[in-house]
């Protein structure tokens, strides 16, 4: 005896087609991969998986066909299908409800009226067993004219998770905009003579009818259930009637649902005498006795196989166990769990704002969930690769030599080319020549790592300690080779605004002499704030900006650890986003490692598209044991326009509305202000090498401050390591304490947007090494703000999201997840950027309500960027 099966799972269908009713359900691709992974566990002799775009109606058709070609009598063909169900108008009148039920299949809806043209295609005796998980499925494979008593009296189901359906007037949408294809399937496919069907056919479905079966976070009810009473009570069930039974039992008291069966045939003597999934007289295998740990080395290599696309970053909850940092695998052997097989590291598939698109966080949300049913507690995020930003032609057309007119410059001043160096401003000419006149030549030395685009080679305001093996490129797919930029042409689709970026940042940090002739005419310069360093450029993206949902986690987590190894004392990083943990937790091992972090705050518009970015300060700036950079400009008033002063003279091009971010209230005591815009800006034109005189955002003061901590520690290394600091978190205390005693903060009205105020790399050299009493460790860097991660227990486990797990137990870190995706969708949705505003989560006093934030999860559900499991939440 032979045993087939096709298991169809649909997370996600043709956006055109459906016209973007149908919203993601990752549950269904869990749920086929489960039950394709019981047939391998249960040995059958054929199996097909058949997921999202592969899941076609033709390619469905076809596999059912080719079964149908192999198998004879006594064989058995087994078909799953989790998906939404719907339901179409009756075009050939044998449906007394007036309505065919329908798969919703990828590229269009299967109607039920189709599929008894398949079962008649088998030989006589052939056993074929249909599982439907989805809406409306009671009799979606019969062949019989419907009668009315075929749908029992009950109450419809209270919703407790997603229903796998579209409403009613979603249907007519869809039905509507694709008529011309469907009415045609709808008359061509009358009732058939049941004499014409030898096979014996056999559905279970989820519920009948009227009803709508129910969608989970891990697995959709209905199949959790069919799973688990495999598990539970294998030694009890004798056939494929008391499958059902106990399966509408449980459905009937837990979910309000009553699953159907139908049967088709002459013959139903194999589905009363064999158990179900199995061969006539076989028994169940022990394994089964426990299913859970059966199906887990199978569900580790499925769903790594099946979500190949995305990248997922997993954490166990050890405290002690340093990031993970995830490879692309492409073994298909065993993995042991605590390796932890993950998908390769691709760009996730979403279509602009779809309904349909699985989000990152609908996939970090199932494979949580099956690590959970799987017995291990992690903490599952997004890390995916961040594209270019792109510009418009009319921007790239705006890109100039000259200052920036709406804001202050230093044009007519005595040295128009390193203003921002002079003791007037950032003092970090003189701080630089001092470490230079009294450190020793053999002692002036200093790892910095330079987190950023990489570099282009050829510029002269690069630092001369670079060379092609000084540095590395961590960019998926680039890994070892030199971290070079990419630089487009204008014409090239993804030509992107940070061109040169990194080039441009290394100069400031450590950029050596400047010939007159690019130097503005004011003769030879030194740029750079510490051009003695050894820099090591580390390429981590292609862009700065890491938002639109996708995260670049894993390059910079690798390259935290890589100044780890390569001895780092600084990493300067011009770049950032919105929260990650792993973020967190790597620059926790940083701090611990004494490892100096400073990081722009970031920059908004006040016009064009991207005014929606966040006013305040972007991660990973914000977090305690970080420095985060804001800015100020030439008149030393804040590069915010609402508060400087300054009034243009002449009309400006649309690329001068970028301003900074400024630092929330609880980041005021770790932040600190250097300077911009209008500051010399490395570039190429004509493949010459030249100067803008437009540098700006907060990653052109960024370097400064990271220059003036390195100046610190070179001045100071021997007290560092004699009083026990060096190498350890003292060491990044004791430079932020030099910092921020020595920033001038004269302006009280503008420490809301300088922190402790603005750079004083001189001043900064003549604080000792402070004693231990004088600091303390900061904070452990973390995205789960105070009080937050209690109040969103609450509201998960109030709504009991793991109560589709195969455990009783609560699952702690599902709320945690939730609450992070709650925040990243603060900042990455532009509706939310005034509302994000009005919060300051990282206060150690919340300034507001569980009435108050639960309101504002509310909100945030309703985000096309929410995963379904964010958006199913009851609150």
């Amino acid at each position: 005896m032979k045993i087939y099966s096709l298991h169809i799972g649909v997370s996600y269908v043709d956006d055109k087609h459906y016209q973007h009713h149908v919203s993601t359900l990752p549950c269904c691709v869990i749920d086929a991969q489960m039950m394709y992974n019981l047939g391998e566990l249960l040995q059958y002799d054929k199996k097909k998986l058949l997921l999202n775009e592969s899941a076609t109606v033709e390619e469905v058709k076809k596999t059912i066909l080719e079964y149908s070609q192999d198998l004879s009598e006594g064989d058995l063909c087994i078909i799953t299908y989790s998906g939404h169900g719907s339901h179409l108008p009756d075009k050939n009148g044998d449906e007394v409800l007036g309505e065919d039920q329908t798969w919703c299949l990828y590229n269009r809806q299967l109607i039920d009226d189709e599929l008894p043209y398949l079962w008649k295609e088998f030989k006589e005796g052939v056993n074929i067993f249909v599982l439907l998980d989805s809406c409306h499925s009671g009799t979606a494979v019969k062949n019989k004219r419907e009668r009315e008593e075929a749908n029992p009296a009950h109450s419809p189901n209270a919703l407790s998770n997603t229903p796998k359906t579209l409403d009613s007037q979603e249907s007519l949408d869809v039905y509507l905009k694709n008529n011309a294809q469907y009415d045609p399937l709808l008359e061509d496919f009358p009732l058939i003579d049941e004499a014409l069907i030898k096979a014996n056919v056999l559905s279970i479905s989820a519920c009948q009818d009227d009803e709508l079966a129910i969608a989970g976070s891990f697995m959709s009810k209905f199949t959790f259930f069919v799973l688990r009473t495999l598990s539970d009570q294998a030694n009890q069930l004798e056939s494929f009637m008391d499958f059902h039974s106990i399966l509408r039992e449980k459905s009937a008291s837990l979910l309000q649902l009553h699953p159907n069966l139908l049967f088709i045939g002459k013959d139903d003597d194999f589905f009363t005498s064999t158990r179900p999934f199995l061969r006539t007289g076989q028994a169940y295998p022990a394994e089964v006795n426990n299913l859970d740990a059966a199906l887990r080395q199978i569900s580790t290599r499925s769903v790594q196989k099946n979500l190949k696309e995305d990248g997922l970053l997993v954490d166990i909850e050890e405290e002690a166990s340093p990031q993970m940092f995830l490879e692309k695998s492409t073994s298909s052997q065993e993995i042991e769990v605590n390796k932890l097989p993950l998908p390769s590291l691709f760009h996730i598939k979403r279509n602009g704002l779809s309904k349909s698109a699985i989000s990152p966080w609908d996939q970090a949300h199932a494979y949580h969930d099956q690590l959970f049913f799987d017995g291990i507690q992690a903490y599952v995020e997004p890390a995916l690769l961040s594209p270019p930003l792109e510009r418009s032609t009319k921007e790239i057309e705006e890109i100039n030599e000259d200052y920036l007119s709406r804001w202050p410059s230093p044009e007519g001043s005595e040295n128009e080319f390193t203003w921002y160096l002079e003791d007037e401003f950032s003092q970090l000419a003189s701080a630089r020549d001092f470490v230079e006149q009294t450190v020793p030549q053999d002692e002036l030395d200093i790892h910095i790592a330079h987190f950023d685009t990489g570099y282009v080679k050829g510029h002269p305001g690069l630092p001369g300690s670079i060379t092609e093996e000084s540095g590395v490129n961590l960019i998926p797919g680039e890994e070892g080779k030199p971290p070079y930029d990419i630089i487009r042409k204008k014409e090239d689709e993804k030509f992107a605004e940070q061109d040169y970026h990194g080039t441009a940042t290394l100069s400031l940090l450590a950029g050596g002499n400047i010939p007159d002739s690019i130097a503005y005419g004011t003769g030879n310069r030194r740029m750079g704030g510490i051009p003695f360093a050894t820099v090591h450029p580390v390429r981590i993206s292609d862009t700065v900006v890491f938002f639109l949902g996708l995260n670049n986690t894993v390059p910079f987590t690798k390259a935290i650890r890589w100044a780890i190894d390569n001895n780092c004392e600084v990493i300067t990083m011009s770049m950032g986003g919105a929260p990650i943990k792993a973020w967190a937790k790597a620059i926790n091992e940083a701090y611990e490692h004494g490892i100096t972090i400073v990081s722009a705050a970031g920059n908004s518009w006040v016009r064009g598209g991207r005014r929606l970015l966040p006013k305040k300060m972007i991660y990973p700036a914000r977090l305690a044991r970080v420095i985060g950079v804001t800015g100020s400009c030439f008149n030393k008033e804040p590069y915010i326009f609402k508060a400087n002063t300054h009034t243009p003279t002449i009309k400006s091009p649309g690329g001068e509305y970028m301003e900074g971010s400024y630092p929330p209230r609880s980041a005021r005591r770790t932040s600190i202000a250097a300077y911009t815009p209008n500051v010399p800006w490395a570039f190429f034109k004509e493949e010459q090498p030249v100067f803008l005189k437009n540098g700006g955002g907060t990653s052109s003061a960024t370097p400064q401050v990271a220059a003036a901590a390195a100046l610190w520690i070179v001045k100071n290394k021997q007290q560092l390591i004699d009083k026990g600091y060096h190498g350890t978190w003292k060491q990044v205390e004791a430079v932020k304490y030099a910092l921020f005693q020595s920033a001038d903060n004269s302006d009280i009205l503008n420490q809301k947007y300088y922190g402790t105020g603005l750079l004083k790399a001189r001043d900064a050299l003549n604080i000792e090494v402070p004693d231990e009493d004088k600091i303390q460790k900061a904070r452990k860097a973390r995205i789960s703000p105070f009080g937050l991660a209690e109040i969103a227990k609450t509201l998960i486990f109030r709504k009991s999201l793991s109560e589709d797990a195969p455990s009783s137990n609560p699952d702690p870190l599902k709320s945690e997840m939730i609450l992070h995706e709650v925040l990243q969708l603060l900042e990455v949705d532009p509706q939310f950027v005034e509302l994000y505003g009005d919060f300051d989560f990282f206060e150690e006093q919340l300034q507001f309500t569980e009435d108050q934030f639960l309101d504002l999860v509310r909100k945030v559900q309703k985000s096309p960027l929410a995963s379904t499991t964010l958006q199913s939440l009851r609150l």
